[in-house]
This record gives C-alpha cells, structure tokens and sequence, in this order.
C-alpha cells in the first residue's frame, strides 16, 4: 500500500513530492520511536481493549502532522525567533520574561522552556529544540485529554474528546502551508 500511495503522490503532485518528502521521512522516523515508548507505556495501564492502540495512533498521527509541518520548507516560520529569545533569555537567569503585545507589557511563563533546558545536552539548535517539544507536547495531550475525559466519560468517549481536541484546526495552526 505504501508503494501504491507514493507512486500515486509522485504522479499527481511531482513538485510538493520532491520538496516534502524529506520532511515527511524525518518526522515519520522521529514518530517511531516515540510511538514505541507511548505503546509501552499504555500497556503498562489498565485499559479497555483496543484503547491503548487508538491513543497510540493518535499520538504518532498528531507528532509525525505537526514535526511535518514544521520541517516542511514551505511552512510558515510563525514565532520561532521570539521562542528562541525567550528561551534564551529564560537561560540567562530570567525567571519572569517580559513580552510586549500590542504596547502592552505581561509576563511570558518561562515553565515549558524549563522542561526543555535540559534536552540541550543533546546538541540540537534550540529553534529545532523548540519544535520538537512542540511537537511532543502537542502530540502527548492525547493521552492527557484521555485521562481527564475517562473521569467522566466511557472509554471510548474518551478517546474520541482526545481525538477532537489533538485534531481540531486550531491545534495545526502553527503548521499551516504559506501558498503565497
């Protein structure tokens, strides 16, 4: 099937195939992995049947989409010199980060670059360092949403308020395509 689906791909969209494909092979073999460690973990749950293997599906989904997304060249940068700054400046000793919005000083939560400091032992750039978390943090809500819904909902409930909540438009906004 994946055979037919590229033979497909390289006929109908050449162009879109030859500058997206090396970002569609890089986030797919990033989602290996981290499904592999989801998988394990669910196991370890007691869950109804089949659950375990849903959630895991939509992580990988939801991590390979977003990483994609960001690694396509077409993509659109959106903000990732200002996380940058703040990241850096979170580094420097800045436990409040000052941002101005509109002419409006408030202060930016240096938590989620906290989470992130220290994965830099591992060498990554931190614009790509930000966009892994990103992309880990997004896709990992799935699970998340799952356990807070099955506090109140069936199982199967569960999954599809996580499946509605990882897929909805506004969580791809930062992966968006710029045409223009």
């Amino acid at each position: 099937m994946g055979v037919d689906a590229l033979w497909l791909v390289t006929v109908l969209d050449p162009v879109r195939l030859a500058f997206g494909a090396e970002a569609a092979f890089a986030a797919l073999a990033l989602a290996y992995p981290l499904t592999i460690v989801v998988q394990a973990w669910l196991r370890r749950q007691a869950l109804p049947e089949g659950i375990g293997n849903a959630l895991t599906a939509m992580v990988a989904i939801a991590f390979a989409t977003r990483i994609g997304g960001r690694f396509y060249p077409a993509s659109m940068v959106g903000d990732i010199g200002f996380q940058t700054n703040c990241f850096h400046e979170m580094l420097g000793g800045l436990i409040t980060i000052i941002s101005n919005n509109r002419g409006v000083a408030f202060p930016y939560p240096p938590g989620p670059y906290l989470l992130l400091a220290p994965l830099r032992v591992f060498g990554l750039e931190t614009p790509l360092l930000l966009q892994i978390g990103a992309a880990l943090a997004d896709s990992l809500s799935v699970v998340i949403i799952y356990f807070i819904a099955r506090r109140v909902l069936s199982p199967r409930l569960a999954v599809l308020a996580a499946g509605i909540y990882v897929f909805t438009a506004a969580t791809y906004l930062t992966t968006v395509s710029c045409t223009a």
